[in-house]
C-alpha cells in the first residue's frame, strides 16, 4: 500500500515515518529545500526522541522517500494524507489556505489516477472543512465527484516529547470517512495497531480532535483557577490541595494497586498551557461556536484564565520579593515547550506581550536536554 504525506512538518514527518515502519511504502512531499535536503541525507530537522532512529530504520528498509515532485509521488498512490498547517487567522479562526491549495494541487492530478484514491486530512480543521472547502477544491480541480475518489479525516493525537512512541503505540485511531469504501481503505492503512478504532463521519472526526484538546485546556485552566485562590489565602498550599484532589478514586485505574492516569499531569497549577495547538484550537473552537449563534462561556473563561496567568505569576513573584521586578536580572531556567523537546515556543510563561517586558533583564535560558546549568547560573553572578 502506498501512502503520500504532504507536508514534512511535525505531524507529517512522524506520520510518514510511522506508516513506513508499519510496512507501508511512504512518500513525504516537502517543498522546503532545506528540509528536503536534510531528509535525503538521513537527518531530521527538529528534536523528538526516537525520530532519528526511526528515519534511519525506514530508509534502510527502503520504505520511505522524500521528494518535492508531487506528480511522481502520486503515481500509484492509494492514500494521500494532507498534513499542512492551519494557523489562526486575524479573527482567531483557522486559515485553510494551505489545505485548499494542496487539495487543488492533488485534485488536478486525481483525474489521471489509475485507481481509487482516498484523500485524507491529518491537519486540525473545524467541522465542515473536509466535506466543504476541501471537497470543493478536489472536485473543481479534478472534474470528478465524491465517490470517484474518497474523503477521510484521520486526526492526530501526538504529544510533543513522546510523539514517536504515541504513533507507534496509539491509544486510539479515529477514522472519519465519506463512505464505506473510503473507510475500508483507511482501516487497511492503519492495520497492525491493537488499539480501539473508531469509524465515524468526517465531521465527527474533525470535532473529536478539538474536543480532546479543549478538555485538556479546561483541566489546566481549572487547576490554575484553584491555584490563584490558594496564592491569595495564607496557609493554603496548591500542591497539597491538588494532591488531595488526585486521591479521588474516580481519577484512578486499577484494583488493589491503584495507578494514576496520565491525565493527572493536567491537574496541576502552573503558568498555563501553550505550544502550537492548545491556544490555537481553543480559540478556533470559540470562534466556531460564536459563528453558530452560541456564546462560548466555558471556552472564553478557559482562554481568559490562561492569558491572565503569566501576569499573575509575575505579581506573585513581586509579592514574594516585596519589590517590583524592574531592574532585576532574571534567569528563566528552561525554555523548551516540555521535557524532551528541543524547540521553544512563545507560550504562557513568557506571554505574547512579555509581562516582564523591558523592565527586567532576561538571562539566557537553557533547554531541558541541552542544558549547561552551571554556566548559566555563573553568568548571573557576574
Amino acid at each position: 500500500m502506498k501512502v503520500v504525506v504532504i507536508g514534512a512538518g511535525y505531524v507529517g514527518l512522524i506520520t510518514a515515518l510511522g506508516l513506513a515502519r508499519l510496512g507501508r511504502y511512504s512518500v513525504c512531499v516537502e517543498k522546503d529545500p532545506a528540509r528536503l535536503a536534510a531528509l535525503r541525507r538521513g537527518e531530521v530537522f527538529f528534536h523528538e526522541p526516537g525520530l532519528s532512529e526511526l528515519l534511519a530504520e525506514v530508509r534502510l528498509n527502503r520504505r520511505f522517500e522524500a521528494t518535492d515532485d508531487l506528480d511522481a509521488a502520486l503515481d500509484g498512490v492509494d492514500v494521500v494524507l494532507i498534513a499542512v498547517g492551519t494557523p489562526s487567522n486575524a479573527a482567531g479562526g483557522i486559515d485553510l489556505s494551505d489545505v485548499r491549495n494542496v487539495a487543488a494541487d492533488v485534485g488536478a492530478r486525481l483525474a489521471r489516477a489509475d485507481r481509487y484514491v482516498v484523500v485524507a486530512v491529518k491537519s486540525t480543521v473545524v467541522p465542515g472543512s473536509t466535506d466543504g472547502a476541501m471537497r470543493e477544491e478536489l472536485e473543481r480541480a479534478s472534474s470528478l465527484r465524491l465517490g470517484q475518489f474518497g474523503l477521510a479525516v484521520a486526526p492526530e493525537f501526538l504529544r510533543e516529547g513522546s510523539a514517536v512512541a504515541d504513533f507507534l503505540d496509539p491509544d486510539r485511531i479515529v477514522i472519519g470517512a465519506s463512505d464505506v469504501r473510503a473507510a475500508e481503505v483507511m482501516v487497511r492503512l492503519f492495520d497492525g495497531f491493537s488499539c480501539p478504532v473508531l469509524r465515524t463521519t468526517l465531521r465527527n472526526a474533525e470535532m473529536i480532535k478539538y474536543a480532546s484538546n479543549a478538555l485538556l485546556a479546561c483541566l489546566i485552566s481549572f487547576s490554575n483557577e484553584v491555584t490563584r485562590i490558594c496564592e491569595r489565602i495564607d496557609g493554603l498550599d496548591e500542591e497539597t490541595v491538588m494532591r488531595g484532589l488526585h486521591l479521588d478514586r474516580r481519577f484512578w485505574v486499577g484494583g488493589t494497586q491503584r495507578m494514576a492516569p496520565p491525565l493527572m499531569a493536567y491537574l496541576r497549577g502552573g503558568v498555563g498551557y501553550g505550544g502550537s495547538c492548545f491556544p490555537k484550537d481553543v480559540r478556533a473552537l470559540e470562534v466556531l461556536e460564536r459563528s453558530l449563534g452560541l456564546e462560548p462561556h466555558l471556552l472564553a473563561a478557559v482562554r481568559a484564565i490562561n492569558e491572565n496567568r503569566a501576569a499573575e505569576v509575575i505579581d506573585l513573584l513581586e509579592r514574594c520579593l516585596r519589590r517590583p521586578v524592574a531592574g532585576l536580572r532574571i534567569a528563566l531556567l528552561g525554555l523548551a515547550f516540555k521535557p524532551k523537546r528541543g524547540r521553544s515556543f512563545v507560550y504562557a510563561a513568557t506571554g505574547t506581550s512579555t509581562p516582564i517586558g523591558p523592565e527586567a533583564e532576561w538571562n539566557d535560558s537553557w533547554n531541558d536536554e541541552r542544558a549547561e546549568p552551571d554556566r548559566e547560573l555563573r553568568s548571573l553572578r557576574k
